[in-house]
């Protein structure tokens, strides 16, 4: 039984000539129809046979694919024979659900659910609503959550913003840093949306800068198309570009190697969450363990989010630069509140 995009083609195209009433279909008409409807979509297409198409009218009849009512009746000219459904009201794609069927439409849209407000799934309401509407389907409560922030600002701006980036639109943004007193304007060509520790980040090409930007959408107090000169992404290779980092900050240097220290009682929950992709173990008897990455502000505070149960032992630079962060921290810890 075929399942692929052609087999659907011709699938709705022998429902729609079975279903008709306006015309009658020998097998012939069937097999020039289908090969029409595939040239529509893919003009290299070169047909089917009578073999598959033969092959078809038997799947569709199957009970466990359609059970369509396929019956036929001699034309009364020559040994033609018409193709017809019994049951006038029969379309394949309008049939009950069964209930594993259910159950995991039902399931699935619990899942979809959770990412409510997404871009590329503003749909997902809708079909919700249509399903509680026509087959009665209503998503159980919520028994899986993930990390999202509903309450996130700028979120309202992510579907105008994806729909930019696929349709190759520049925008202009009003941006306002959390160390700007004012917001300014930035004319941007988009070419990614990221999240990173429930914040979500876009990724642009600076017209004026003339370089790649990163840009926190809960910082974008207004998003403009305009007519600009769309610069398609020929630089950045996003898949690369993240795995070289933790999170989204990526400074224009090498990769390093950087070996930690870590508390043994530790080690078991570092190994099956890792720091980074590229983590391996250096000497796991002593606790140490190694990631190759390009030292950023996300990766130092990952780092001192384990409080003294992490060290830095190389590179020295990046060994310092954690202690002067924590030596920081030692003195305004050194004195009373409010002192």
């Amino acid at each position: 039984m075929s399942t692929n995009r052609n087999a659907i083609i011709r699938y709705k195209t022998l429902d729609r000539c079975f279903r008709s009433r306006s015309r009658d279909y020998t097998f012939h008409d069937l097999l020039e129809a289908c090969n029409k409807a595939l040239v529509r979509v893919n003009p290299k297409s070169t047909g089917i046979s009578e073999r598959t198409l033969r092959g078809d009218i038997a799947d569709m009849k199957k009970p466990e694919l359609f059970d369509a009512p396929i019956e036929t009746r001699q034309s009364g000219i020559g040994k033609s024979e018409y193709y017809y459904y019994d049951d006038p009201n029969f379309m394949i794609f309008n049939q009950p659900l069964d209930e594993g069927e259910e159950y995991h439409l039902r399931e699935a849209l619990q899942t979809l659910s959770q990412f409510k407000g997404l871009p590329h799934l503003y749909w997902v309401d809708e079909i919700m609503l249509r399903l509680r509407e026509s087959l009665n389907i209503d998503p159980k409560e919520c028994v899986m959550m993930f990390d999202e922030n509903p309450n996130l600002e700028g979120r309202g701006f992510m579907t105008g913003l994806y729909d930019s980036i696929v349709r190759e639109q520049t925008i202009k943004l009003l941006y306002k840093p959390f160390n700007y007193d004012e917001p300014f304007e930035v004319e941007v060509s988009p070419y990614l949306l990221k999240q990173y520790n429930n914040r979500w980040f876009l990724f642009a090409w600076g017209m004026q800068e003339d370089c790649l930007r990163i840009y926190s959408l809960d910082r974008i107090k207004k998003v403009v198309r305009t007519n600009g000169s769309y610069r398609k992404n020929v630089d950045v290779d996003f898949q690369d570009f993240f795995e070289e980092i933790v999170g989204v900050t990526h400074h224009d240097i090498p990769e390093q190697e950087i070996l930690l220290k870590v508390d043994l009682d530790l080690i078991p929950y570092i190994l099956t969450k890792p720091l980074h992709p590229s983590q391996s173990s250096f000497r796991k008897e002593e606790g140490i363990i190694r990631i190759c990455v390009v030292p950023n502000y996300e990766l130092e505070s990952l780092i001192l989010s384990f409080g003294d149960r992490m060290e830095v032992l190389e590179p020295i630079e990046f060994r310092e630069r954690i202690g002067n962060r924590v030596a920081r921290l030692s003195e305004r810890y050194s004195t009373k509140g409010g002192e």
